[in-house]
């Protein structure tokens, strides 16, 4: 009796550590910025549902500062899975992408894997990645 119930404790333990989500890191560089003036906010989406322009659908979101036309971003306990990265240079910093003539952006913008969409923003599908280490680092060239 005594070696059933070590037995059922260590297939329990052996069962719920490999129910645990693996985590990690995800470090998101944007360069390319054309000035230093205002932030840039980044989004994390696990699906393409408000991808890229419903921030409020994204799994992670941040505004971080640009230093020598670099911005840098940490995203920490990612789940391993795919994702895909939208990044906005607000220059005035009023939290949105400003829009000129016919909706075409006039601040800078980017996707994972600097995707690219054509009469649009790029697609999910194009954006998304695989996050499956405990550190990922991407690298995002901002358009305007």
């Amino acid at each position: 009796m005594k070696k059933i119930i070590v037995f059922l404790l260590l297939l329990i333990t052996i069962i719920n550590l490999y129910s645990l989500e693996s985590k990690g890191n995800l470090i998101v560089i944007v360069k390319d910025l054309r000035n230093n003036d205002g932030v840039v906010l980044l989004a994390i989406y696990s699906s393409e549902e408000g991808f890229p322009g419903q921030s409020e659908n994204a799994v992670q979101r941040q505004s971080v500062t640009i230093k020598n036309g670099v911005a840098r971003a940490v995203f920490t306990d990612c789940a391993y899975r795919t994702y895909a990265v939208a990044v906005i240079h607000d220059e005035n910093n009023n939290g949105k992408m400003d829009e000129g003539l016919f909706g075409i952006p006039v601040e800078g913008y980017g996707f994972s894997n600097d995707a690219t969409g054509i009469m649009g923003p790029a697609s999910f599908e194009d954006s998304s990645f695989n996050m499956s280490q405990q550190e990922k680092e991407i690298t995002i060239k901002a358009t305007y």
